[in-house]
C-alpha cells in the first residue's frame, strides 16, 4: 500500500497514486487510499504467510523484487501493477541516470 510519493522519484514519474485518507491503527499513523502495488517487473508482491514467516527465505518475494530494482540500469524498464480504485492498472517507466 503506498502512502506517500517523493516528487522526482521514479514512482511519480509512474504517476503512482499515494494516500489521501489519514488514520490512526493501534497508534500507527497511516495514510490509506493509495495505490496498492501487486508486482515489479513480474515479481508478484506478496507478504509471507504465518508458515513462510517461520521458513528460510521467509520475504524472498520482497528481497527479489528490491534487487530486481536495484540492478536496473539506464533505459532499462520499469514495470509495475498496481490496484487502483478497484482496478488493476499497469504502469511503465524507462529508468533515467
Amino acid at each position: 500500500m503506498v502512502q506517500r510519493i517523493g516528487v522526482g522519484s521514479v514512482g511519480s514519474r509512474l504517476r503512482i497514486n499515494g494516500g489521501t485518507l489519514r488514520v490512526t491503527i493501534q497508534g500507527t499513523d497511516l495514510l490509506l487510499g493509495g495505490d496498492i502495488i501487486l508486482s515489479v517487473n513480474d515479481i508478484d508482491v506478496t507478504a509471507p504467510t504465518i508458515t513462510e514467516s517461520f521458513a528460510l527465505g521467509a520475504g524472498d518475494s520482497y528481497d527479489r523484487t528490491v534487487n530486481t530494482i536495484g540492478s536496473l540500469k539506464a533505459g532499462d524498464q520499469l514495470v509495475l501493477k498496481v490496484l487502483r480504485e478497484g482496478k488493476i492498472v499497469k504502469l511503465t517507466t524507462t529508468m533515467e541516470l
